[in-house]
């Protein structure tokens, strides 16, 4: 998204008034005013004369005349790119949606986790980008991960997790495991929530998916909320 933004300053002893860049904004539109004027004649005037567009500031209600410019393709390469990536993480994450509305929290969640993924989840060069899964965030917290996980398939529609499960300081036996599982051919998702306890290290889920699971991430939640960072499983076959 582009955003326009500019901030005014005059220069002493003259009618030109140029724009200030913020860093951050992205790009800033360059408006260069030539002169004020008040017309008794005309009154207050707008448009393009000649080589020049007059408006009417909403701040100070007066005129003011700046030279008329012919609007930019913004196509450079880079911004072709930009857009690309962004149209690419927003369709391939879509099925992720309802998940990002649970883990993080309404839409401003699914937003939150886009811009994780569209930072940090995107390998290639456009056209042909890929999406790295190991790099996908569900959860943010400071709780413990599992140890070791591992993911296999028990039956048709059941998937087996285990994990290393140690009473080491900061693992608490109560904390609940939390999994989400994907099928990239079928591009379905599913989040099953406080499937086992951490000293369990073993469970098995059925899942409604068709096909088979492709994708595993796990994360886990302590009976006082705290969540820790998702955890990506290895493939599965």
């Amino acid at each position: 998204m582009r955003y326009r933004k500019q901030i005014i300053i005059t220069r002493p002893y003259s009618t030109q008034f140029i724009p200030i860049y913020r860093e951050g904004l992205g790009a800033v539109k360059i408006n260069i005013i030539m002169a004020t004027f008040n017309s008794t004649t005309f009154g207050k005037i707008s448009g393009k004369y000649g080589e020049a567009l007059a408006t009417k500031s909403k701040t100070t209600g007066k005129n003011y005349l700046r030279p008329a410019s012919v609007p930019t393709n913004p196509r450079t390469p880079k911004q072709v790119e930009h857009r690309g990536k962004f149209g690419y993480i927003n369709r391939v994450m879509r099925s992720f949606y309802p998940v990002f509305k649970i883990t993080f929290g309404g839409n401003v969640g699914i937003r939150f986790g886009i811009n994780i993924a569209f930072k940090n989840a995107i390998v290639g060069e456009y056209p042909d980008f890929l999406l790295d899964y190991s790099q996908l965030q569900f959860t943010d917290g400071g709780l413990y991960q599992t140890g070791l996980v591992t993911a296999g398939k028990s039956a048709d529609h059941s998937i087996k997790i285990d994990w290393d499960y140690s009473d080491m300081a900061g693992n608490n036996a109560e904390d609940t495991l939390n999994l989400i599982f994907y099928n990239e051919d079928t591009d379905q998702a599913v989040l099953k929530q406080a499937v086992a306890t951490r000293d369990l290290a073993t469970v098995t889920v059925e899942l409604p998916l068709s096909g088979p699971v492709e994708k595993s991430i796990v994360g886990c939640t302590s009976p006082l909320r705290i969540v820790s960072r998702t955890q990506s499983v290895n493939t599965l076959t």
